[in-house]
C-alpha cells in the first residue's frame, strides 16, 4: 500500500468535514457545543482528549513508516 503526502487544502477540507460531522451543521443542528480549540481535541485520550486524529502528523506518519 502506497502513501502519499495530501496537500495542505485537502487536509483543511477533510477537516473542516469531520468538523461539520461531530459538531452539526448549522446553530439549529448543532449535537454538542464546542468547547476546545480543535488542537486539545487531538491529544490523546490518556491526555484527558478525545483522541481525533490530527490529519497533517498522521499523514506524515504513515509516509514515515512506509520508509
Amino acid at each position: 500500500m502506497r502513501v502519499f503526502l495530501l496537500p495542505s487544502t485537502l487536509e483543511e477540507e477533510l477537516q473542516r468535514m469531520m468538523n461539520l460531522f461531530w459538531w452539526g451543521l448549522s446553530i439549529q443542528q448543532s449535537k454538542v457545543i464546542n468547547w476546545l480549540k480543535w488542537e486539545k481535541h487531538t491529544m490523546k485520550k490518556e491526555h484527558g482528549s478525545m483522541g481525533f486524529r490530527h490529519l497533517h502528523a498522521f499523514n506524515l506518519a504513515m509516509l514515515e513508516k512506509q520508509g
